[in-house]
């Protein structure tokens, strides 16, 4: 009944996109920018159909909740929406300057279930690439309304440099834009709830200024977020239940997503955890996963809870996502210390 499920992408044209996303295996529309590459959503502007496979066909929210014990894990057993959603980004040009709510933000002004806390992956940066994350310190609300309002606000973006497999943490509440040149892996809650601050006075398509939404944004600004870091190295083979020709860097572990990158050099396995079900993107190379579905570059695949197990060969690098997973926080927290696990990922401290 339960087997591994692959998708055809979701492409979205926005203007600020490119045609680079045909590098990472992508078949592309013929023409126009492809700005985003939804691997693999359940919100409704962009919904993953499972492709090939015994669900050829079938809608992935309609799937998932179906069976949510065993699509899902048992951690969703009572869960009426799916809390993740991963995609390519290609940024030809700028993004605009943003923010997103958290979940009680999303339910208040928007009456959705989530906010939107995100990861972002560097998989190509130019040389002198650098991500809008934050504000300046001391940087006060009106302050930026003022400089929004004029149409002027780089002054008060903060920036940090990056490169090929940096790892940015982009929780609710931070303003944030990534800028041209870079092609990043996000990994988000499921949502697609976003509030832009400034657009660089760009027009869209019908010559008008695009819309912004600054009086929500103003309010959903965490204008002190402190000093915890948002980028991380990670900690080396932290991967629970993997083992083999394999080494990892576990990037991520907060309470909405764990996230971490694999290199297969051969033959591993991979445990199953009945709980929490798992998304596979390979990044390079290309993997065989059970030895019967192949994983190319840049295709993402769903591994259902109760999939009995995974084995995976072949050469490659791995993104591998899962939910928000507290009994390996606290597993590595006693191993580890919860200093060291800090510094290495984004734990969520909460």
């Amino acid at each position: 009944m339960y087997e591994i499920l692959q998708f055809a992408p979701q492409y979205k044209d926005y203007l600020w996109g490119g045609r680079r996303l045909a590098g990472f295996g992508k078949e592309l529309p013929p023409d126009g920018p492809v700005a985003e590459s939804w691997e693999l959503s359940c919100q409704p502007n962009g919904l993953s159909i499972v492709e090939g496979g015994r669900y050829d066909g079938q809608r992935l929210d309609q799937l998932l909740l179906s069976d949510r014990s065993g699509w899902m894990g048992t951690d969703f057993a009572e869960s009426e929406n799916f809390p993740l959603l991963v995609k390519f980004i290609d940024a030809e040009k700028d993004l605009s300057v943003q923010v997103h709510p958290d979940d009680e933000a999303a339910r208040r002004l928007e009456d959705v279930p989530y906010g939107k806390n995100e990861i972002w992956y560097v998989v190509h940066a130019p040389g002198d690439a650098t991500l809008v994350a934050g504000l300046k310190p001391g940087t006060t609300p009106d302050q930026l309304a003022a400089a929004i309002a004029a149409g002027r606000c780089e002054d008060l973006l903060a920036r940090i440099p990056v490169k090929a497999g940096d790892v940015i943490n982009i929780p609710a509440g931070l303003v944030h834009a990534i800028t041209a040149g870079l092609i990043v892996y996000e990994v988000q809650q499921s949502s697609d709830t976003t509030y832009r601050l400034y657009d660089y006075n760009r027009r869209g398509a019908d010559g008008r200024l695009r819309p912004l939404h600054v009086e929500k944004g103003l309010e959903v600004i965490d204008f002190a977020p402190g000093d915890a870091p948002l980028r991380f190295d990670g900690l080396p083979n932290a991967v629970p239940s993997l083992s083999g020709d394999v080494s990892s860097r576990l990037l991520v572990l907060n309470r909405y997503i764990s996230f971490a990158e694999i290199d297969l050099a051969g033959e591993a396995t991979w445990q199953a955890d009945p709980r929490r079900f798992r998304i596979l993107t390979c990044l390079t190379g290309s993997v065989t996963l059970n030895g019967n579905v192949t994983v190319g570059r840049g295709r993402t695949v769903y591994l259902p809870a109760a999939l009995p197990g995974l084995t995976l060969s072949g050469e490659g690098r791995l993104l591998v996502t899962w939910p928000g997973d507290p009994e390996l926080r606290e597993e590595l927290m006693e191993s580890v210390g919860c200093e060291t696990l800090a510094a290495a990922t984004a734990l969520d401290p909460a």
